[in-house]
C-alpha cells in the first residue's frame, strides 16, 4: 500500500458553530488506523469556497490522502465538489445512472418525486471512481492527480460510515499487496497512564506488531495491530505480544474485540441470567422496588440505560449505592469470572454467593 499521509477536511459552518459533533472524524480516524493507515492531520471549515480553497492547498502539501466529508447535498451552500476540483484543475461530469439511484431513493424511502436540485449530485469529478450510496442521495467518489488522492465522502454521519466501511475501506485494500489485522484489547480499572507503566517497553519497541493506547470513556483501550502476508500471518505475529500484554495486565484486560464496555457488560448480564431488583430514587424510604427481567430484551436496556441509585442485593436486606454516571466497574473475582461488569450484575453476583453459602 502507498504510504498514505492522511488529513480529513470536515466541510460544514455548523461544525464551527458547535451546533454538531465532527463523529465523521473520529469514526473515519479509528477506520483508518485499523488498517494501518496514519492519519497526521484535522481540519474543519465553513461552508465558504474561498476558505475551502484555502485549507485544500494547504493539505495537499503535506498530506497525500485527503479525507472531505461533508457539503455533497443538493443545496447552494453544499460547494465542497465544485472547490475541490477548482483546486486540482479537473471537470464536473454528468453520471445518469446516479440520477437513477437518486430517484429510486425518492421513490422508495421519501416516497415522492425527486426534486431538480438533486440533479447536481450526479455531478462528479472527471474520472473519478464512483462511490455508489444506497443509504442516501449523496454519492462520494475517490479521485487521484498530482500524487495526491481526494476521497468525497458525504457528511450525514450514518452515510459517511456505511461508504467508507462498503466502499473506500475495500478500495484501500485493494491497493495493498500486504495485510493488515488488528485487535482491541479492553482494559478496566486502570488509567492510560498506569497501563502505559506497565507496558512502556512493550510499546517503545513494538514495530510490526504495533501497540496503540487509546483512553476511552471509563477505560482504556489498546489496539494491536500487524501487517502480514497472510492474515494466519499477522495473527502469528501478534500472538506473543499479546499472551506478553495479557500477563501484565491480567483482569485488568476485560476483553478482546468487544464492543466496548456497556456492551461486554450486557453480554455478562446475559450470561448470568435471572432477575434484578433494583431500588431508584435519591432515597431509599421512597422508592418503589422494580423487577427487571433481564431475559427480556426492552427491560434489559431500560436497566442498563437506566437512573438507579441503589440496588438491592437479589435474596438480601442489603444494597449497593452507586454514581449513575460511574454505574459502570466492579471485579468480581470471587465469581471466577475476571471480567469488569455493572454494579447490577454485582448485586446480582453477591445474591448468588449468598445462596450458594446458604446451601
Amino acid at each position: 500500500m502507498t504510504a498514505y499521509r492522511v488529513e480529513i477536511i470536515a466541510v460544514g459552518t455548523e461544525l464551527l458553530l458547535g451546533n454538531v459533533a465532527n463523529t465523521d472524524a473520529q469514526f473515519l480516524s479509528e477506520m483508518l488506523a485499523s488498517v494501518g493507515v496514519d492519519v497526521l492531520y484535522h481540519t474543519a471549515v465553513g461552508d465558504n469556497p474561498a476558505r475551502l480553497r484555502e485549507v485544500v492547498d494547504i493539505a495537499r502539501g503535506r498530506a497525500n490522502l485527503l479525507v472531505f466529508t461533508g457539503g455533497l447535498g443538493p443545496t447552494y451552500d453544499d460547494m465542497t465538489k465544485q472547490t475541490v476540483c477548482e483546486a486540482f484543475g479537473l471537470g464536473l461530469e454528468f453520471h445518469p445512472e446516479i440520477v437513477e439511484e437518486i430517484r429510486h431513493y425518492f421513490d422508495t424511502v421519501f416516497r415522492r418525486e425527486m426534486p431538480a436540485c438533486n440533479l447536481q449530485q450526479a455531478y462528479l469529478p472527471r474520472g473519478c471512481t464512483v462511490l455508489h450510496n444506497p443509504v442516501g442521495t449523496a454519492p462520494g467518489c475517490i479521485f487521484e492527480t498530482g500524487g495526491v488522492t481526494a476521497v468525497l465522502l458525504p457528511g450525514v454521519p450514518h452515510e459517511c460510515r456505511h461508504l467508507a466501511e462498503h466502499e473506500l475501506l475495500p478500495w484501500l485494500r485493494a491497493k495493498s499487496d500486504e495485510t493488515i489485522v488488528s485487535h482491541d484489547l479492553h482494559v478496566f480499572g486502570l488509567t492510560e497512564p498506569q497501563v502505559q507503566e506497565k507496558l512502556a517497553d512493550l510499546m517503545d519497541n513494538a514495530v510490526n506488531p504495533s501497540l496503540a493506547p487509546y483512553a476511552k470513556t471509563g477505560e482504556v483501550m489498546l489496539r494491536l495491530t500487524a501487517k502480514g502476508e497472510s492474515e494466519a500471518d499477522c495473527e502469528e505475529r501478534m500472538a506473543p505480544l499479546f499472551w506478553d500484554v495479557r500477563a501484565r495486565l491480567g483482569d485488568w484486560l476485560y476483553a478482546v474485540d468487544a464492543p466496548g464496555l456497556e456492551g461486554r457488560v450486557l453480554q455478562l448480564l446475559k450470561e448470568l441470567r435471572g432477575k434484578m431488583h433494583t431500588i431508584t430514587g435519591e432515597e431509599l424510604n421512597r422508592v418503589q422496588m422494580k423487577v427487571y427481567d433481564l431475559d427480556n430484551e426492552d427491560e434489559f436496556k431500560e436497566f442498563a440505560k437506566g437512573d438507579q441509585r441503589a440496588l438491592k442485593v437479589y435474596g438480601t436486606d442489603r444494597y449497593v449505592a452507586y454514581d449513575p454516571q460511574k454505574r459502570i466497574g466492579v471485579m468480581i473475582s470471587k465469581l471466577g469470572a475476571s471480567n469488569a461488569i455493572s454494579v447490577g450484575a454485582y448485586a446480582f453476583a453477591l445474591g448468588q454467593l449468598d445462596a450458594q453459602k446458604q446451601q
